[in-house]
């Protein structure tokens, strides 16, 4: 069973299972090994064996029960499919269009299929537990995925910052949209594309109170820490001044998003890659409008209910 697969560590953080026979996925040996690599790695890449929806369903069913899609989302169901969703289907946008620019990026250019680092649900009580993402058709310009350990940031973090947020709770709002994001983008330039200038599938949204969680989170399986802060849905933290709660989540959002503890994935067709949301932030890194990028996901709704909704503050207008 040793020999089943091969763990190789990838750069800044998880790692790469090589050498895995899909035939053996329903061997009791070889799926507790990936899950304990899993929890090890939080971050594991399968190269180019992600060949059908029911080797990508088998997969996933592994690490998790997979959710079926009865919600806001079944319109990217995959035909066929209870657990399968399209979360880019090429030329029908799925998600809007941003200009982009600063940092690397340079003169503002527009960019398609982009999503600010996250995880996943935290704007509601329950975070899922992860998510297997697979390439169908990759771009040839950009197109990447990135990940980054939020176990590893905690323990990364001074010591004093530590002890000051062990208790402290962050209140989170469900959005898509990057233009009222105030944490983690400080050298970028963006602003949502208008329907007007690249139209786009828009999928319809629930209207949801705010959702508070630890600004620590404790993970039930292995019991290590990591930072819970999602730049894309974060607003404050509870109990602090906004002046005070600002600084805070400036310096944390930096920390994070600056952190070596990070995986950019460059996609060939038929990888997968699987995470773990309770510790580990994702973001799509979009990609030149007019390239093609065909990708689907499963979904592990298994996770957390670390949270609670709250009433939605009124003085929150850049919300």
């Amino acid at each position: 069973m040793k020999n089943a697969f091969e763990v190789i560590s990838l750069p800044g953080t998880g790692a790469e299972i090589k050498g895995l026979n899909v035939a053996r996925l329903s061997d009791p040996d070889v799926r507790s090994r990936l899950y304990q690599t899993w929890l090890e790695h939080r971050v594991l890449l399968f190269r180019g064996i992600g060949t059908s929806n029911e080797i990508h369903i088998e997969l996933s069913g592994i690490f998790g029960h997979l959710e079926k899609q009865e919600s806001v989302l079944t319109s990217l169901k995959v035909e066929g499919q209870d657990s399968v969703i399209a979360v880019e289907r090429g030329g029908k946008a799925g998600s809007p269009s941003f200009w982009v620019g600063g940092g690397v990026s340079g003169w503002p250019q527009l960019v398609t299929g982009l999503v600010f680092w996250h995880q996943d649900t935290i704007f509601t009580p329950t975070i899922i537990k992860g998510g297997v993402l697979r390439m169908i058709e990759a771009c040839k310009v950009g197109g990447n995925t990135g990940w980054i350990d939020t176990t590893k940031v905690y323990e990364s973090l001074p010591e004093d910052v530590r002890n000051r947020i062990d208790k402290l709770e962050a209140r989170h709002r469900l959005r898509l949209d990057a233009n009222p994001v105030r944490f983690g983008k400080d050298s970028l330039f963006m602003r949502q594309a208008t329907y007007e200038e690249v139209p786009y599938e828009r999928q319809p949204m629930p209207e949801l109170p705010d959702a508070v969680h630890p600004l620590v989170c404790v993970h039930p399986e292995t019991g290590r820490k990591s930072l819970s802060i999602s730049p894309l849905s974060i607003i404050s933290i509870e109990g602090m001044s906004s002046g005070e709660s600002d600084e805070l989540l400036s310096y944390l959002a930096e920390f994070t998003l600056q952190s070596p503890h990070r995986y950019i994935h460059h996609w060939n067709v038929n990888d997968m890659v699987l995470w773990d949301n309770r510790c580990v932030l994702h973001a799509a890194m979009g990609h030149p409008a007019g390239e093609n990028r065909v990708a689907y996901r499963t979904t592990l709704d298994d996770g957390i209910t670390s949270g609670r909704y709250v009433e939605r503050s009124q003085v929150e207008v850049y919300c």
